[in-house]
C-alpha cells in the first residue's frame, strides 16, 4: 500500500494498481486508511510527502 499527495488531495492505493483505493483531503485520514488495509493484507505501508513516484 502506498499513501501519498497528489495536487493536495490524499491517495492511498495498492502498489501496481493503476486507480486509487481511496482518496481523501485529510493526510490523517489517508494513512489510517493505508495502515488498517496493509494489515489486513500482510503487506508494507508507505506513506511518501510527495506526489507518487510511479505516475
Amino acid at each position: 500500500m502506498i499513501t501519498y499527495c497528489e495536487d493536495g488531495v490524499w491517495k492511498t492505493r495498492v502498489v501496481g494498481n493503476v486507480r486509487a483505493s481511496r482518496i481523501s483531503p485529510d493526510r490523517g485520514d489517508a494513512i489510517a486508511f493505508g495502515r488498517r488495509v496493509a494489515r489486513e493484507r500482510g503487506v508494507r505501508h508507505v506513506v511518501l510527502d510527495q506526489a507518487d513516484p510511479s505516475s
